[in-house]
């Protein structure tokens, strides 16, 4: 490489770190628990329970960054929180983006080791059940 690349790769990668960071203090706490049966997608009860649009993915998001020393453990915990607040989904609806399975992966990846271990057996029981089922 050249000392303009590393130069431009540094400047670059410094870049990414502040947004990233700006990101995740945006998204430090999760938001209040809403009443209701609105299940639809818009649904803040939908959201808890996906990678892609809630809860869950923000959980890994934190948990990247506690691993890295780049935050706190304390918002991996809240966010997890937050996905499971609600009864998960382990119906035909379920899938890698949301519920059971999504919950499983986010807990796979952002919990800290040794903890979550009744959680993570009763999520892996669930997807299995619905690995059978189709």
């Amino acid at each position: 490489m050249t000392v303009l690349a590393d130069v431009l790769e540094h400047r670059q990668r410094r870049l990414a770190r502040a947004v990233a960071t700006r990101i995740a203090d945006a998204l430090a706490i999760p938001p209040p628990p809403e009443s209701g049966d609105d299940r639809s997608p818009g649904s803040p009860l939908w959201l808890g329970q996906s990678l892609s649009k809630g809860a869950a993915g923000i959980a890994v998001l934190h948990a990247v960054r506690a691993r890295a020393g780049l935050g706190s453990w304390e918002r991996v915990h809240a966010w997890l929180a937050c996905a499971t607040r609600e009864d998960l989904s382990a119906g035909a609806g379920a899938g890698l983006w949301f519920g059971a399975p999504a919950v499983a992966f986010a807990l796979s990846a952002a919990a800290p080791p040794g903890q979550y271990r009744r959680a993570a057996q009763a999520l892996d029981a669930a997807v299995t059940r619905l690995v059978r089922v189709r």
